[in-house]
């Protein structure tokens, strides 16, 4: 494991929801994405 910080802020003083939200959006981006929807039950 690294001693660097996954995020850096350089600029700017974002809140603690500023960072979170972030947190979430690269998260979601970086996540795999599926090969098929997936199915719904009926």
């Amino acid at each position: 494991m690294s001693d660097r910080p996954l995020l850096r802020i350089v600029k700017g003083d974002p809140t603690d929801a500023e960072l979170a939200a972030l947190t979430v959006v690269l998260a979601t981006l970086s996540a795999p994405v599926a090969d098929e929807p997936p199915q719904r039950s009926r």
